[in-house]
C-alpha cells in the first residue's frame, strides 16, 4: 500500500505517531517488500526456466513428443547456472499450454518415455489383434526405440492399457 509505504519513510510520521505504531508501520512494509521481491524473483527464475525448456526442447514444442530429447533437470540447471533444487521446485505442479492448445506438466520436458509411449500408443491403435508386451518391444526395436518387455509392459500399465490378454477389438 503506498500510503504505509510513505508513512514508513517518513520521518514526520515517526513523530506523530504513537511509541511503537511507527515500528509496526515500518515492519509491515519490510514484509511486505520483501515478499514481493521474492515473487519477483521467482516469476524471473520460472520465465528463465521456461524459455530454456523451449530452446532446449523446440522440436519436441513445434512438432510433439517423438522430437523430445533426454533432458535432465541437472542439465538444465548446470546450463543456467542454478542448482537442480531450484529447477526441479519451479516445475513442480506447473503447467504450459502448448502450441496445438493441450496443457501439459512442465515436468514433461524431462519425461524421456514420452516418445516411447507416443510409439507404444500408436501400435497399440494400429493392431489386428491384441499384440503382447514382447511383440510391442520387438516392433519398437524395429522402430530404433530399444526397450525391454518389462519397460514396456510399466508404460502400459502408465498409460492405461490393459495387456493383450484383456485387450479386446471389436468388429
Amino acid at each position: 500500500n503506498p500510503l504505509f509505504s510513505d508513512l514508513a519513510a517518513s520521518r514526520e510520521a515517526l513523530a506523530q505517531l504513537p511509541e511503537g505504531q511507527y515500528d509496526c508501520v515500518k515492519d509491515c512494509v519490510d514484509r511486505a517488500r520483501l515478499f514481493m521481491r521474492g515473487m519477483e524473483q521467482r516469476w524471473v527464475t520460472l520465465r528463465t526456466i521456461g524459455l530454456a525448456l523451449v530452446r532446449e526442447q523446440e522440436a519436441f514444442v513445434r512438432h510433439g513428443q517423438r522430437r523430445l530429447k533426454p533432458l535432465t533437470r541437472a542439465q538444465l540447471a548446470d546450463s543456467l547456472g542454478l542448482h537442480e533444487s531450484i529447477v526441479s521446485r519451479a516445475v513442480a505442479n506447473k503447467y504450459v499450454q502448448m502450441l496445438d492448445n493441450r496443457v501439459i506438466a512442465m515436468s514433461s520436458f524431462f519425461d524421456d518415455s514420452l516418445p516411447v509411449k507416443d510409439v507404444i500408443r500408436e501400435i497399440i491403435q494400429g493392431e489386428t489383434e491384441p499384440l503382447s508386451d514382447q511383440a510391442i518391444a520387438d516392433e519398437l526395436a524395429r522402430r530404433g526405440f530399444e526397450v525391454a518387455r518389462r519397460t514396456v509392459a510399466k508404460y502400459r500399465d502408465a498409460m492405461g492399457v490393459l495387456p493383450a490378454a484383456l485387450r479386446f477389438k471389436e468388429h
